[in-house]
């Protein structure tokens, strides 16, 4: 027997458990207080850079501006548009949270557009291939069976054959 369970069964289970649940209830409210002066973010992902700064201006949020790199992810997405931020918008934060504001300029978006060129064509060369391989698996696949079919073929032919 270990010594919890001897302390345990010294204590009494219910009391170790009401002990436990007073230090459960202490840590919540300690947590609860720390957050009451939280404000839940204003989502601004889609909205114009412009917009998206006066809203946290109007917050008072401190915030920096991202331009993000050339990615295929990007080449659909508005000129000077919020792609994404952190924290996510309506998370409940602090008030001194620093945010980040994720956009795409024209050189990315246009980067971003070359990118997923080149990988669409990536992928429809990669589709023809493995069509092409499709293809010639049937086919050998196909003139194997017709070589075993031939096979069986003879050799039933000569065993009617050799049976007359």
């Amino acid at each position: 027997m270990g010594k919890l369970d001897k302390l345990i069964k010294g204590i009494g289970a219910s009391a170790l458990t009401s002990v436990a649940i007073d230090e459960v209830a202490k840590m919540a409210s300690k947590e609860l207080e720390k957050r009451s002066h939280y404000v839940k973010l204003p989502d601004v992902r889609s909205l114009p850079v412009s917009e998206a700064e006066s809203i946290l201006q109007d917050y008072d949020f401190k915030y920096s501006l991202v331009k993000l790199p050339p990615d295929a992810k990007y080449a659909d997405v508005l000129i000077n548009h919020v792609v994404r931020m952190t924290p996510h918008g309506g998370a409940n934060v602090d008030p001194k949270t620093f945010i980040k504001i994720y956009y795409a300029d024209e050189q990315t978006i246009q980067a971003s557009q070359v990118l997923a060129e080149k990988l669409a064509e990536e992928k429809a060369l990669k589709k023809a291939k493995n069509q092409a391989n499709i293809k010639h698996v049937v086919d050998v696949t196909a003139k194997v069976s017709s070589n075993v079919t031939e096979k069986l073929h003879l050799k039933k032919s000569i065993e009617k054959k050799e049976e007359q």
